[in-house]
């Protein structure tokens, strides 16, 4: 990854929790825990942990609804030229580091 994708990923990063941080006011607590830029920043990829953990379908559908407008947010708040192509999901990959660290703990 060139310097000018790791600062976008950076700036993307900060944009998407302050977004998350003010838009969501249900009960769940989303972090923005992965940001993935493509070669040449024309798609970035958000993982997002939930907590409570029942609550990551609603966070999921939310977020996806939500995209249009996180696309507005890095528009209005960042000094990016182009906007990428966003998706967001869950970030599994993260659920799975806590679950060894959690059964590193017990053992």
């Amino acid at each position: 990854m060139n310097i000018k994708d790791e600062r976008t990923r950076d700036v993307l990063m900060r944009a998407a929790a302050e977004f998350f941080l003010r838009e969501s006011a249900g009960p769940a607590l989303i972090t923005v825990t992965r940001v993935t830029v493509s070669e040449g920043g024309k798609n970035v990829h958000i993982g997002l942990s939930v907590l409570p953990e029942q609550y990551e379908e609603n966070v999921a559908d939310f977020a996806h609804r939500k995209r249009g407008d996180l696309a507005q947010y890095i528009k209005e708040h960042t000094r990016l030229g182009r906007i990428p192509y966003i998706t967001i999901t869950i970030d599994y990959g993260e659920k799975n580091r806590q679950k060894i660290d959690e059964l590193g703990r017990n053992t």
